[in-house]
């Protein structure tokens, strides 16, 4: 009973999610997934609403980083440049991600708790709670809304710009104080140190509410324009 169970459960899900590799999926994933569509619909916050309706609409497909395309899994060795410096991944690896044992999926795992490519989501099912990874989502559909890889890569400052605001919204969903200047400097200053800062970036050039696409609205997605 319980394997035609998990046999069907990914059609049960499919109606909310699209994943990238839809014939590879776990009973936690889906699980933990429908979970946080739940939180994000019912959520009070315009974002939490508009980021659900952007998942189950299909404009982002989100799946857990043992999916990764062989492609996005390159992409990630680019942005994580260091983990293959220091031998700790390598695009071998690739081959071992959907093995539960997997040390490459492991140090994934340990390094973020989201990454997105194109239309693509992947997210961190081991370290996530549902509110957690609602918040990551809302992050991470962000990323999506702007197209952030066609300019993150070009330094610094382009880095800094994609990630303030992903992390902007982020505090937008939590409820957190975006109307005071010294939460979101502290917010700015946290983002230059995780995009590596080496043009030593004044937090204060910077305007509190970034620009750029917050809310993935249809009118945002180039819908009803």
């Amino acid at each position: 009973m319980l394997k035609i169970l998990f046999l069907l459960f990914p059609f049960i899900a499919s109606a909310q999610v699209v994943e990238v590799n839809p014939l590879h999926s776990t009973l936690k994933f889906e699980t933990l997934v429908t979970k946080t569509l739940v939180i994000l619909k019912e959520h009070r916050t315009t974002i939490g609403t508009e980021t659900y309706n952007s998942i189950v609409s299909g404009k982002v497909r989100v799946d857990e980083f043992s999916d990764f395309t062989f492609e996005d899994y390159k992409h990630f060795l680019i942005e994580f440049s260091e983990l293959v410096s220091t031998n700790k991944l390598t695009l071998e690896d690739y081959s071992t991600l959907q093995n539960p044992n997997s040390t490459a999926l492991k140090i994934i795992e340990n390094t973020i708790q989201g990454f997105a490519y194109g239309n693509r989501i992947y997210i961190n099912v081991r370290d996530h709670t549902p509110l957690l990874l609602a918040s990551t989502l809302v992050h991470e559909v962000n990323h999506v809304l702007n197209q952030s890889e066609k300019v993150y890569y070009r330094g610094p400052r382009q880095a800094f710009r994609e990630e303030y605001r992903a992390y902007y919204v982020e505090a937008l969903f939590m409820e957190q104080d975006l109307w005071d200047p010294r939460f979101c400097r502290m917010l700015k200053i946290k983002v230059l140190g995780l995009v590596n800062d080496t043009d030593e970036l004044n937090p204060d050039e910077f305007p509190d509410k970034p620009d750029g696409k917050l809310i993935p609205s249809l009118i945002n997605w180039g819908y009803g324009v």
